[in-house]
């Protein structure tokens, strides 16, 4: 095995004209390694100072740069001689090669599928465009070289694009033959790429895939130039008698020859590739899965096992199977010859892996919180929901809290002992004091500890602006509470103004007051001293919801049930108080140990026909369709919210998506989404019903209240 740097080259799994791919393992954590593939560039190359030069000038760009159909750049190493660049391991075949297959074997891709990768390509291409190579360099990041030969395609119909960010290297060096043909023609004589060199590799791209064949291609390099340079051919509509008018036009303005008559902006061509898209992304997704899963079966069951022959190599006692998610972000497996040339030695096949039954998938109820808090003292970050701030809002003002002060707090269940676990800087959800999480304590939470000496202090799992909240413990019962509290001295979120923000800390302990459910957090003590204000809750013995759904990992009906229909039954115990909730979504959710789902965050409920919370817009995953239509949040858009959970506990995917605000709230409000068990048959058809009806766009559609769901759930009805 050859190391280079921080990596150890494994084994090869592809040769092309300009570099060699391994599978290597990263091992900056040796208990921990990650794998990669790592492109070798061939001597001739590495040698090369132009290119070297333009390499090393693309790295701070090419490894920052991230998106989810980008294959991710962690490394570019030169030294000695040798040249390396470290990516993402992506399980997958390029574009070119499902073309050449599915005209091959006569299996014809729909024209919505190819446009819907081209809307995804354009989305890409929007994104780099608003970027700049660096702050000497203001052009706008293009990538160069967009072609079927530079896009991959996984086992679940997700896109990767090859080469993000080393557009100037690309450059540097003549396209190789199979990518010539994509070449826009003012880049043939030396000439500088550009975001509408981007725009007519786009537009080429998705000419050759829906009129089948390659326009431009050639049998020598010198003929495929000047086809190029002629740039002469038939409108799409006219080669394939595709009644399209829209992507026609689109198209032949894009392959302009000359630049300044193409869209001069991805954004329009991304637009009006969206308008001839009318399904979900999802179901676009799923139909492209299958003609992968189709075309390349054994391929990818070789990929896999390569991986796993990989590991046993670096891990020769024990084969530890890591999760390497880095930010939502799964990492899969090898690609093609990536940037600088087609594949000449294509992969040895490999017999497929052993098929794992269906079940096996699936958490039990017996085994899910057993399995969640085996590993919690060692998983849970300090900072455990670090997204709650973007994903709250702003109340109105309320009246002050009054002081109760309770004689004791009740006695919590016994529980076995966590293990524990103490790694650097993390903490377990429960700690056993201020000094316990990550390091020295923050002056909030100092501020807290002095004022409130009968409680031991623990994480952190909850804050809006400058309300935070804390789990504790009380000394004397050992009973868990949940402290709210906010440094008015500290009131720097310019989003509220220091008496808005009171008034928000305020309304929460009111709203608690009111309630009176188990499954709610019931207000034990509330006060101040100078500049702070604090308010103790009950609290359970759990994790947030948000954990079990970032483990990926599928859950079985039974606890999915229990958790949703608890919920409802809380929902429906305030809406009979006329209150909504306002803030259903997993990271307000505490996942107590008899597997029920706890409402703990009340920073968002509003009373009926009062004023909702001003910053409720930004808490986007818990909108409704008629919120975003007509500004009015009732019961029935609870309800909505609950769905879109079940929906996401049931597949690990959110049902609305989109890489900004903008695409997810239009996902909300005009976009069905595909039912649960059409994305995947090992889904109760029960629930999977029960998750379509809630996420109705017409509230009068859905069930009539949050405990009819609740017995919806539980076969009652």
């Amino acid at each position: 095995m050859k190391s280079l740097g921080a990596y150890t080259l494994l084994d090869r799994i592809a040769s092309g004209p300009s570099s060699e791919i391994y599978i290597a393992a990263d091992t900056k954590n040796p208990r921990a390694p990650v794998y990669r593939a790592v492109k070798l560039i061939r001597p001739r190359l590495a040698r090369d100072a132009a290119f070297i030069d333009a390499l090393l000038k693309d790295a701070p760009i090419a490894t920052r740069f991230r998106h989810k159909t980008a294959v991710e750049i962690y490394d570019v190493f030169s030294a000695d001689g040798e040249a390396l660049i470290v990516e993402q391991f992506v399980k997958g075949r390029t574009l070119a090669e499902l073309l050449e297959v599915s005209e091959r074997e006569r299996m014809p891709i729909a024209r919505e599928v190819l446009l819907w990768i081209g809307v995804q390509l354009a989305e890409l291409l929007g994104a780099m465009h608003k970027l700049r190579w660096s702050t000497f360099d203001p052009e706008p990041l293009w990538h160069g070289a967009i072609s079927p030969y530079d896009i991959l395609i996984d086992g679940t119909g997700r896109l990767y694009v090859l080469g993000c960010g080393l557009g100037r290297a690309r450059n540097a060096t003549p396209p190789a033959l199979d990518r010539l043909p994509y070449a826009a023609p003012e880049t043939l004589d030396g000439g500088r790429s550009s975001t509408l060199s981007d725009i007519y590799g786009l537009g080429l791209t998705l000419y050759d895939a829906l009129a089948g064949g390659h326009l431009f291609r050639r049998a020598t390099v010198a003929e495929t130039r000047a086809a190029i340079l002629r740039g002469e051919f038939e409108r799409l509509a006219q080669r394939t008698a595709y009644p399209n008018a829209i992507v026609d036009e689109l198209l032949f303005q894009s392959m302009s020859q000359s630049p300044g008559s193409r869209p001069q902006n991805v954004s329009y061509v991304e637009r009006a590739l969206r308008s001839q898209v009318r399904a979900s992304d999802e179901l676009m997704a799923s139909r492209l899965a299958e003609h992968v899963r189709r075309a390349f079966s054994q391929e990818l069951e070789g990929l896999q096992r390569a991986l796993e022959s990989a590991r046993r190599k670096q891990e020769p006692e024990e084969i530890v199977e890591h999760d390497t998610l880095e930010m939502g972000r799964q990492v899969l497996a090898p690609s093609n010859d990536l940037d600088f040339g087609g594949i000449t030695e294509p992969m040895k096949k490999l017999e497929p892996p052993p098929q794992l039954e269906a079940e096996e998938d699936l958490l039990k109820p017996a085994d899910l919180l057993a399995d969640l808090f085996d590993s919690i003292e060692v998983e849970v970050e300090v900072d455990v929901n670090e997204d709650v701030e973007e994903e709250m809002g702003k109340p109105t003002r309320t009246q002050p809290v009054a002081i109760v002060r309770p004689a004791s707090v009740p006695r919590a269940p016994s529980i076995t002992a966590a293990k524990k676990v103490p790694p650097p800087r993390r903490a377990s959800l429960i700690g056993s004091g201020a000094a316990d999480v990550a390091g020295a304590p923050v002056p909030f939470q100092q501020k807290i500890a002095a004022v409130l000496v009968r409680y031991e202090l623990g994480a952190e799992i909850a804050k809006l602006g400058p309300i935070a909240g804390i789990e504790a413990r009380l000394r004397e019962t050992r009973a868990p509470v949940l402290i709210r509290g906010i440094d008015l001295d500290r009131t720097d979120d310019a989003r509220l103004s220091r008496e808005e923000w009171l008034a928000c800390f305020e309304r929460e302990a009111a709203i608690a007051r009111r309630a009176n459910h188990p499954l709610l957090p019931k207000l034990l003590e509330s006060g101040a001293q100078g500049a702070l204000r604090f308010a103790i809750f009950d609290h359970a013995e759990g994790a947030p919801l948000s954990l079990v759904i970032g483990r990926g990992k599928q859950l079985a009906a039974d606890p999915v049930r229990k958790i949703i229909a608890s919920m409802a039954l809380a929902l429906h115990h305030l809406h009979e108080r006329a209150t909504v909730f306002a803030n259903v979504q997993a990271s307000s959710v505490w996942l107590t140990r008899e597997g029920h789902g706890r409402l703990f965050d009340l920073s968002m409920a509003a009373p009926f026909g009062g004023p909702l919370h001003t910053l409720l817009p930004a808490n986007i995953f818990a909108l409704s369709p008629e919120f975003l239509r007509d500004g009015e949040y009732g019961p029935a858009s609870d309800q909505f919210a609950l769905g879109a959970l079940l929906y996401e506990l049931l597949t690990q995917t959110r049902p609305f998506r989109g890489l900004d605000t903008e695409m997810i709230v239009a996902a909300i409000r005009d976009r069905d989404p595909l039912a649960p068990f059409n994305l995947d048959s090992r889904v109760d058809p029960q629930l999977s019903r029960v998750a379509m009806r809630a996420l109705d766009k017409d509230p009068g559609r859905r069930f009539g209240s949050c405990a009819e769901l609740a017995r919806a759930l539980t076969g009652q009805i």
